[in-house]
C-alpha cells in the first residue's frame, strides 16, 4: 500500500457542506488508474461522484 490515508470512516457530512479526505482503494500490481467512480452507499447521492 502506498501513501498515507488518515481520514475517519462513517464521516457524515450535511447537505451543502464541504469536507476534504482521502478514500483508500486498491489498484492491482503494475496498473496505472487514469479516472475512478464510486457511489455513495446512503442512499441520498444524486449521481456518482468521480475524479482523474
Amino acid at each position: 500500500m502506498a501513501g498515507r490515508c488518515e481520514s475517519q470512516s462513517g464521516i457524515k457530512i450535511s447537505p451543502g457542506s464541504k469536507r476534504r479526505l482521502c478514500v483508500p482503494f486498491e489498484v492491482p500490481a503494475n496498473r496505472k488508474v487514469k479516472t475512478f467512480q464510486f457511489t455513495l452507499d446512503s442512499g441520498s447521492a444524486t449521481t456518482p461522484a468521480s475524479g482523474g
